[in-house]
Parts: C-alpha cells; structure tokens; sequence
C-alpha cells in the first residue's frame, strides 16, 4: 500500500457518516456457502422486529446443520 496513512485519514473521515433511516419488518440471520463458483446465501432463522421469538427459516434443506456446525434456537 503506497500510502496507509492516507487510508487511515479515509477511513477516519467517514467512521460516523450516516446512511439515512431504514424501516424494517424482519431481520435474517443467514450463512453464505462457497458452492464452487460463488457464495450462496442460505437463511438459517428469521424473527419479525418487535416480537420475541425467533422462527426456524423455510429454506430447504436447512433442517439440520452440516456435520460440525452448530447452531443454536433459543
């Protein structure tokens, strides 16, 4: 890198720059997979913003995680 303090200087510039105001109704928590090619997004669980309780996500084949992947519904 040529000039990091440059880079430094940027990045200070725009730490606490606002990106406006969004209305959501639902959040994802979602994986992205490598399937060769490219990362592929799979949600894992859903919740509508403003209640509890966290729901399964409907994606097929996400019944189970994988052999070695963990992944906790509370």
């Amino acid at each position: 890198m040529p000039d990091p303090s440059a880079l430094v200087r940027w990045v200070a510039a725009r730490r606490r720059r606002s990106l406006g105001v969004v209305d959501l109704a639902a959040a994802e928590l979602v994986r992205f997979r490598f399937n060769g090619r490219q990362p592929v997004r799979a949600a894992l669980a859903a919740c509508r913003l403003g209640t509890p309780e966290l729901q399964p996500a409907t994606a097929p084949g996400l019944d189970a995680p994988p052999s070695g992947d963990r992944v906790d519904r509370a």
